[in-house]
């Protein structure tokens, strides 16, 4: 899951040195590894870089399609 929301390289750093957007993929990841039937979502990509922001939204359009709900 660190690879899908682009973590993989800081895997072994403390959670209190990552940056916001860090922090926002981290939790992006962590509530896409519970695998809920309903996600609600404030503001996921608040201090994301752009590319990886793309490629967020279409991880979450995915999970739409295999019939989730996102708020």
């Amino acid at each position: 899951m660190l690879k899908k929301v682009n973590l993989i390289d800081d895997k072994d750093k403390k959670f209190g040195k990552y940056l916001l957007g860090m922090k926002q993929k981290l939790g992006i990841a962590q509530v896409l590894m519970e695998d809920p039937t309903v996600m609600i979502i404030d503001e996921p990509f608040n201090g994301i870089e752009e590319k990886t922001a793309t490629e967020l939204r279409n991880l979450l359009r995915q999970e739409v399609k295999r019939g989730k709900i996102i708020f």
